[in-house]
């Protein structure tokens, strides 16, 4: 399988290209963007919910303010919030806080990388 790249607008100026590979464990997921702010760091968060409460999720997820887009998926996970954020604390805390809602059986957290190439 090869690589395939989509690009979405998550703010009024700032693109994310995914970058999405199938690889022996599974697909990874890589998220840059281009932006005319400050430097920010993006994530993406994968959530599971409990039955019954994956609207409740998606709604409260919505009410962080480091959230930039929310999307229901189907699979192994319920929920797909990306998130920009200026530091690796504050992935930290935001995340965890994430995990803390009612109805989230848990979280895993995919941030942006750059490789050795990248600057």
């Amino acid at each position: 399988m090869g690589d395939s790249t989509c690009v979405i607008q998550c703010t009024q100026n700032a693109y994310h290209r995914w970058q999405i590979a199938a690889g022996e464990s599974g697909f990874i997921a890589r998220s840059t963007h281009d932006t005319d702010d400050e430097i920010m760091i993006s994530a993406c968060i994968l959530i599971r919910t409990e039955r019954g409460r994956f609207d409740e999720v998606v709604e409260r997820m919505k009410q962080f303010k480091e959230t930039r887009n929310v999307m229901a998926v189907l699979g192994r996970y319920d929920v797909v919030v990306d998130i920009e954020v200026p530091d690796y604390d504050t992935l930290g805390t935001t995340v965890t806080k994430m995990g803390k809602i009612g109805g989230v059986v848990f979280t895993e957290t995919l941030p942006e990388m750059k490789t050795a190439g990248e600057k």
